[in-house]
């Protein structure tokens, strides 16, 4: 597993134009490599920047969020059917007897716990969260808060798994199972910062399956100290050195 930093420096949108088209720049079909950013709205200037750079004629690359790419290695290649993030609150308002703007404080609960406690179960969790509220000393209150979320979400997937539904927020770590499906010939993840440890586990498994695979980092100033301008978790899993 292995991947190559590089560093853009600030203003140079020529630079980074011409990274991506030359990283890209071999033939005219592009649809086994893939460019994932962090947001939409980075994507839309990335794809920008590649359709400028590859000119006219070409299969263009695969360009996602991480939370797409999940989604669209999911419904590639399992049957099982994504539950709808946009009815997660209305359901559990539904189901756990709570009103609406309660159950989206717990759908973003539970978004949360998939994306930093992935592949743990409900009862290590609990522990989990009550070793850091005893750390942080955290009022009783907020930690009774959350024990609450916790059997909500409890509720909502027992539902889930009797109606044969699979919950959007847990896709990224589904998915991360389902990367070998894919052929990965370039893989380039753009502008990272921060990830959560599902996320991380995600581009790790796509980095092992790439052919070949960079990243490049924004930084804020020539003279910046690089340590802090790309992802820690990054620098950690691929023993990065800045």
């Amino acid at each position: 597993m292995s991947l190559k930093i590089i560093h853009i420096p600030p203003g140079a949108s020529n630079a980074h134009r011409e990274q991506l088209t030359s990283t890209l720049n071999d033939g005219r079909d592009h649809s086994t490599k893939y460019i994932i950013s962090p947001t939409r709205h980075l994507l839309d200037d990335r794809t920008n920047l590649v359709h400028a750079g590859l000119g006219d004629c070409y299969i263009p690359p695969q360009m996602m969020t991480l939370g797409q790419l999940a989604s669209h290695i999911f419904k590639l290649n399992s049957r099982d059917v994504i539950f709808p993030n946009e009815f997660i609150a209305p359901a559990i308002s539904a189901l756990c007897n709570i009103g609406i703007g309660h159950a989206s404080l717990v759908t973003a609960f539970i978004k949360d716990i998939r994306l930093y406690f992935p592949d743990q179960d409900h009862l290590t969790i609990r522990n989990n969260l009550k070793d850091a509220f005893v750390k942080e000393n955290t009022p009783e209150k907020l930690g009774d808060r959350a024990f609450e979320c916790m059997q909500f979400m409890e509720m909502y997937e027992n539902a889930l798994k009797k109606a044969g539904l699979k919950d959007s927020s847990a896709i990224i770590s589904e998915a991360t199972d389902l990367v070998d499906k894919l052929e990965i010939t370039t893989l380039i993840i753009d502008g990272f910062y921060e990830l959560t440890p599902t996320e991380l586990r995600l581009l790790k498994a796509l980095v092992s399956q790439a052919s070949n695979a960079i990243a490049l980092i924004p930084i804020s100033h020539a003279d910046d100290d690089l340590k802090y301008c790309y992802s820690a978790e990054l620098a950690k899993e691929f023993h990065v050195t800045p």
